[in-house]
């Protein structure tokens, strides 16, 4: 941090890639994440172990550029986790996969992660250009739990 103070090494804010998503998310969430391409794709695979099981997730996982996590409290408890892909056509791919995964996933019962399939289910998820969104609408407590049990790995 000292090192970064006297601009002896780079801060996160030099991070081409990065910084536009962090400036995005920071004034506005309550709670916010950004992550980098091989970060997002360790926790885009913890949050949906079920993508395993599809053959094109670990080429799709590759082409994820980065992860953005915000938790609004302005309107209910709104999480909004967004990958951004290579292409159009990858976001496209993630959303029909991740809502594939989804429906899979929460057809089984047999799953570890039950609380976060049930919320799954209930996601919104839409591809916007080279970005797959995905809108979930969350309690107090179920943020809580997300932060402090299985949702957000800490890699």
């Amino acid at each position: 941090m000292i090192n970064i103070s006297d601009n002896e090494e780079p801060n996160l804010l030099s991070n081409l890639s990065l910084a536009p998503l962090i400036s995005r998310a920071n004034p506005r969430s309550v709670i916010w994440g950004v992550l980098n391409a091989s970060s997002a794709s360790l926790e885009m695979q913890a949050i949906l172990p079920a993508l395993a099981g599809f053959s094109q997730s670990q080429q799709l996982l590759s082409k994820v550029h980065a992860f953005t996590l915000e938790i609004d409290s302005d309107r209910g408890t709104q999480s909004i986790f967004e990958a951004i892909c290579a292409s159009p056509d990858d976001a496209n791919m993630f959303a029909a996969l991740l809502q594939a995964a989804s429906l899979y996933q929460s057809s089984r019962t047999d799953q570890p992660n039950q609380p976060m399939t049930a919320l799954l289910s209930q996601a919104k998820v839409a591809a916007s250009t080279d970005r797959l969104n995905v809108t979930l609408a969350l309690t107090d407590d179920q943020v809580a739990d997300l932060l402090q049990t299985n949702g957000l790995s800490s890699h």
